[in-house]
């Protein structure tokens, strides 16, 4: 679990010092919760976590098991800190695959629980999380041995090979490189306003025109004109996956609105 708080991010309340996970790490004076609950594991004898666990501890064997790039570093720290259980809530303060507390989560302008959130939100806030902390310190102890931060872009689609034959029985093939939208509109004027949630709402020409370019993009939304719930998730989920931070998690501002027409295609 991430003993991390971002500059900037307060704990709430007056939390003294020593009382988060990121002090008593800093202070030595107690066990993180994350090795005490792999310490537990261990002498429990739960074999899948556990394995996992020792994975991640044992320096370079990562690295040495293919790990340390991309998914397998990410698996590999899931596992250790939940088993590879995306929704894990059990009511220790930490939620999701990657064990996020609240304070830490809404540092990276994310809203709602951890555990609530998609599995590509909660790999996308990890790699922004290690990204910004130089590397896997924010999990002391199942991040020992991941190797580097993999990259927050996705690898670019596979070629795609089509195969035909002509009237004279000669076959064919077509390679489509691959590249962004085909034929990428030109992004409407930035909306005035900023687009909010507002279910009620009539529908909205500008609302309409993200709708669409999302859906066009590969997003599951109703396109209605209605910034709706299911926009709101769409809008906030875009915004990780692309590093975005403007106003509140959810919303459309002028960067996010270019980015559904000027951003590299997931």
């Amino acid at each position: 679990m991430p003993s991390f708080v971002l500059p900037g991010f307060a704990l709430p309340g007056d939390t003294p010092l020593g009382s988060t996970p990121l002090d008593a790490a800093r202070l030595g004076s107690v066990p993180s919760r994350s090795s005490a609950r792999a310490a537990a594991l261990l002498a429990a004898g739960v074999g899948a976590l556990a394995a996992a666990a020792a994975l991640a501890a044992a320096p370079g064997a990562a690295a040495a098991d293919g790990g340390g790039g991309g998914g397998d570093a990410l698996a590999v720290l899931r596992g250790c800190e939940s088993g590879g259980d995306y929704t894990a809530a059990t009511g220790n303060g930490y939620y999701g695959a990657y064990q996020f507390d609240l304070p830490t989560w809404a540092g990276l302008g994310l809203a709602g629980l951890p555990s609530d959130a998609t599995p590509a939100t909660q790999d996308a806030a990890v790699v922004t999380l290690a990204t910004r902390a130089g590397g896997w310190s924010p999990w002391p102890v199942c991040g020992q041995g991941l190797g580097a931060v993999p990259s927050a872009e996705p690898a670019p689609p596979p070629v795609v090979v089509t195969a035909g034959t002509t009237s004279a029985g000669i076959v064919t093939a077509a390679i489509a490189a691959p590249g962004p939208l085909a034929a990428t509109p030109p992004a409407p004027p930035v909306p005035v306003q900023v687009l909010t949630l507002a279910p009620d709402a009539a529908p909205s020409d500008q609302v309409l025109a993200w709708q669409q370019r999302m859906a066009d993009r590969g997003w599951q939304l109703t396109v209605d004109g209605v910034f709706g719930p299911a926009t709101q998730r769409v809008a906030r989920d875009f915004a990780v996956e692309k590093g975005i931070v403007e106003g509140l998690p959810g919303e459309v501002g002028p960067l996010l609105w270019s980015a559904a027409w000027t951003a590299t295609l997931a």
